[in-house]
């Protein structure tokens, strides 16, 4: 696979989750503890970001790393919060998706930020 495949998944991934974030996110906003403009923020960043995210972006491939690690611990541990209510499983599991996207997400993103820091020796 080679670098734009890398950044083309990335971008994917991110207007994937914006679009579930912003399907879901009217049904369970009762049960949710954040006000509505942090969830209407954070979609708006991911959109950006997807349209944003490029070959050549070595710092946008850092940002990218940079949201999938807050996204992930976000979306997971409000995940852990809802696995035993049984009424609320479908946030759960709309949670284990995002978890999942921005874990792809992240991964691809390293890969992009690898392959643009030649000086990075692991």
């Amino acid at each position: 696979m080679n670098l734009k495949n890398h950044t083309n998944i990335v971008s994917k991934l991110f207007l994937a989750a914006a679009i579930i974030m912003l399907l879901s996110y009217p049904g369970f906003k009762i049960f949710l503890p954040q006000y509505p403009i942090f969830m209407i923020g954070a979609i708006t960043l991911l959109s950006v970001m997807a349209g944003l995210t490029n070959l050549k972006g070595k710092w946008l491939a850092l940002i990218n790393i940079v949201i999938s690690i807050i996204a992930i611990i976000y979306f997971e541990s409000h995940a852990i919060m809802f696995v035993r209510v049984p009424n609320l499983i479908g946030i759960f599991l709309i949670d284990e998706i995002l978890t999942l996207i921005f874990v792809l997400a992240l991964y691809f993103s390293i890969k992009t930020f690898r392959i643009k820091s030649p000086e990075i020796k692991v």
